[in-house]
């Protein structure tokens, strides 16, 4: 995936290894995926390679490996929860982890036909809750002392957008199609016109009312 201030890519081997020291208690960077804690690179290796989540890491367009984003299907089909985190503190504010956000809302509901994506962030993660609050996701309540975090709970924010409210999002639904509609519509055309010449009748209606 390519944003115009990141590119999204698959984890290579040293990469779990990389997000796996970012995620440890001590890095601030941790603090942007809602806790701290220990995952070797093993299990996040294995996460990854099970498919209960999915990791795509975060590059600058000089190709410096500065974050991750991931996510992950939740109960029913099409619900998906995201997170992740920019590690450099040099790309803090400067939108790179909206723009990761971004990609990767437009991967799920414009190819994976994602009906609802949620958000779990700790309040104390001002960059974060900012961004949700200024992208006009709908903020849907608080988790009362969610996260633990340097010796006492705090809440977290909950927030969601449905596919109807992705494609209205300013600047964040514009989504580029794989094809364009102008080919997809003269593909169509192209048959109905050969059906048209070869065959009649009610198969050919019914062919024709299909597409």
């Amino acid at each position: 995936m390519r944003g115009r201030l990141v590119d999204l890519r698959p984890p290579e081997d040293a990469d779990f290894e990389l997000v796996s020291s970012w995620m440890r208690p001590g890095h601030t960077a941790s603090l942007a995926s809602g806790r701290a804690e220990f995952h070797s690179a093993r299990e996040l290796r294995h996460r990854a390679e099970t498919g209960s989540d999915s990791l795509l890491m975060v590059l600058t367009k000089s190709g410096r490996t500065i974050g991750f984003v991931r996510w992950g299907e939740k109960m029913f089909h099409g619900s998906y929860d995201i997170g992740g985190l920019i590690a450099d503190p040099e790309y803090w504010d400067s939108g790179c982890g909206a723009e990761a956000s971004a990609l990767v809302l437009q991967y799920l509901f414009h190819s994976c036909n994602a009906h609802r994506v949620q958000f779990v962030v700790g309040l104390y993660n001002r960059r974060t809750v900012t961004m949700l609050l200024n992208t006009g996701i709908v903020v849907e309540g608080v988790l009362r002392d969610y996260f633990f975090l340097d010796g006492e709970y705090h809440d977290a924010l909950v927030a969601s957008v449905l596919r109807e409210e992705y494609y209205a999002l300013d600047g964040w639904g514009d989504v580029e199609d794989t094809i364009p509609a102008a080919e997809k519509k003269a593909a169509v055309e192209e048959f109905q016109r050969v059906m048209r010449e070869r065959w009649s009748g009610e198969l050919f209606k019914r062919l024709v009312e299909r597409s």
